[in-house]
């Protein structure tokens, strides 16, 4: 059984950040497809593309600030009930480089 006892904080942040980005991008682009096939007209006092450039931009950050924080939070509460237990299918070859060095 292994334990995660501590995560890099900036390295999730990014993970959030870029999946966030991308998730809301698909979307946003469905959005702006369906949109465009059945309102003609926009409804909005902005062409749909700054919608399907800038959400996905939006999103991506407070994705990166919530990666900061749910990540250092996790490192805090971690270091004192302990951290996601998980266990390895072949745990002893997976870790030996560490171990060796």
């Amino acid at each position: 059984m292994k334990e995660i006892k501590k995560f890099d904080v900036l390295s999730v942040a990014k993970i959030y950040a870029l999946t966030l980005t991308l998730i809301t991008f698909v979307i946003f682009s469905l959005m702006a497809t369906i949109f465009s096939l059945f309102l003609p007209q926009s409804p909005f006092p902005f062409p749909i593309g700054v919608f399907v450039v800038i959400g996905p931009l939006v999103y991506g950050f407070f994705g990166f600030i919530l990666g900061l924080f749910s990540a250092g939070l996790y490192n805090v509460f971690a270091k004192y009930i302990g951290g996601i237990k998980i266990e390895v299918k072949g745990e002893e070859t997976l870790f030996s480089e560490e171990s060796g060095s």
